[in-house]
């Protein structure tokens, strides 16, 4: 996504249990991401997403193994 003054958001979409190198993928990203200098970045876990497939990933009280979605976003 570009705004009107020029900025870029990049939004990705992953599962929480994903990995990189043994660390989480939404850290390794992160980490990767610093690299090239972006003006921020962030990851936010969620309590209900849909995957490609249609299958609903959510979060509930006895389910604390369930594989929920991760935004990861960074801007420059």
């Amino acid at each position: 996504m570009r705004f009107r003054w020029g900025a870029l958001l990049l939004l990705i979409f992953m599962g929480e249990s994903g990995r990189h190198g043994g660390q989480p993928l939404h850290a390794a990203s992160i980490q990767a991401a610093t690299d090239g200098g972006p003006a921020g970045a962030r990851a936010f876990k969620g309590f209900w997403g849909q995957g490609a497939h249609f299958r609903i990933h959510n979060a509930k009280t006895l389910q604390l193994s369930e594989d929920l979605p991760v935004m990861r976003e960074m801007w420059s």
